[in-house]
């Protein structure tokens, strides 16, 4: 069995897929524009993708909200986490930011960066997703409307 979490517009939904195709639903929570989903050991990290400011938010098993933590910047689309740095990862479209949020026994720790992505390049600098390289040394960042990925070498 393997795990399946659906996000949209107004809810996520928590399901197991059996080895022969078959979804059986286990929970479902609504939650308004949380259109980005990544797993974490004991939840998993949603968002909320606003135009003027989003959030992350911090959901436990049960999909029951946790912790939230509002940026300013839009439409924050994409979440990359580390459990290994326990960092959260997230890009902002509208704004061009990804921010790096630390996350210390089920809730968020603190904004660690939060760094502009092609300033000063040609095309809208639209930060669309982010992960980390396999050695984990930097964060490798997708500029969609500048046809680029940007590098950033990451702390320790």
């Amino acid at each position: 069995m393997r795990r399946l979490l659906i996000s949209g517009d107004s809810a996520i939904a928590s399901c197991l897929v059996a080895a022969d195709g078959k979804v059986k639903p286990l929970r479902q929570a609504s939650y308004e524009r949380a259109t980005y989903c990544a797993l974490c050991p004991d939840g998993l990290f949603s968002l909320y993708e606003g135009n003027a400011s989003s959030a992350f938010l911090r959901l436990g098993r049960e999909l029951e909200l946790l912790d939230r933590v509002e940026i300013r910047g839009g439409q924050l689309c994409h979440l990359f986490y580390s459990d290994a740095t326990r960092t959260l990862y997230g890009s902002s479209y509208g704004s061009g930011y990804v921010t790096a949020i630390g996350t210390e026994r089920g809730v968020f720790s603190g904004i660690k960066s939060s760094v502009p992505v092609g300033e000063g390049r040609p095309g809208t600098p639209r930060a669309h997703c982010a992960i980390l390289s396999p050695d984990s040394r930097f964060l490798l960042v997708a500029a969609i409307d500048q046809d680029c990925i940007y590098s950033f070498q990451t702390a320790g």
